[in-house]
């Protein structure tokens, strides 16, 4: 679970992350024919909740990004009452990710053929794929839901073990990673997935993609591994 909070990462992280939703809420007096603005808050507000996190729980942020996040979610709250939906996507992954997580360390680390540090564990994560996100963002654009209490978790309830991952993965990929992983055992052991029962509730028929296929079209779209342990080429 994410932790970073000092006093530099606050003030960085209020520039940042607070105050432009604060400037976006005071601008909104200024549009017409307005009805919703769609917000993406982060599963680190949730921080010391019990797990599974769920929209009705009092938020316990410990990192300063998420702090930040909750900040804006009370000025939303106070000065644009109904007309938001807050959005609380869970790990989203594909091309491109962050190399910092889990998922976009190992893409990173399979495109520059360089050493991987990572604390392989039976720590569960909420993964969701960003086609998957995107889907999502153009049907409530297009239809106008109203969600009782205007936050949703925005999750496909996959809850997959860390050290499962390389199992969904095509052996080619998995022989290669094997080679490249620094296993950190010393790290701590922190679960961190969410509830989507008020997501099935509004949203029955939304269909996302399999976890195991998303995976490996994202690894294939990355590295295709013409001899494994010779050589390959990068795409």
């Amino acid at each position: 679970m994410p932790t970073i909070k000092t006093k530099k990462e606050d003030k960085l992280q209020y520039k940042n992350t607070t105050l432009p939703i604060i400037n976006l809420v005071n601008s909104i007096k200024y549009c017409h024919n307005f009805k919703k603005i769609i917000f993406f808050g982060t599963i680190e507000e949730y921080g010391l909740a019990k797990l599974p996190f769920s929209e009705i729980q009092k938020t316990r942020p410990v990192s300063s990004y998420g702090i930040a996040k909750v900040k804006a979610l009370q000025y939303v709250k106070k000065y644009n009452k109904n007309n938001y939906i807050w959005l609380r996507p869970f790990l989203i992954f594909g091309k491109n990710d962050n190399k910092k997580r889990f998922l976009g360390s190992l893409f990173h680390g399979l495109l520059s053929n360089k050493k991987i540090r990572l604390s392989l564990s039976s720590q569960i994560r909420d993964f969701l794929y960003v086609n998957d996100v995107c889907k999502f963002i153009e049907l409530l654009i297009k239809k106008n839901i109203n969600i009782k209490g205007n936050i949703l978790n925005l999750t496909s309830e996959n809850w997959i073990n860390l050290n499962y991952i390389f199992y969904y993965l095509s052996k080619s990929i998995q022989k290669k990673l094997n080679k490249l992983i620094v296993n950190v055992t010393s790290e701590k052991h922190l679960d961190y997935y969410s509830s989507g029962n008020l997501f099935k509730k509004y949203f029955k028929k939304f269909k996302f993609t399999n976890f195991k296929i998303t995976l490996n079209q994202t690894f294939k779209s990355i590295c295709w591994f013409l001899i494994v342990g010779k050589s390959s080429i990068c795409l």
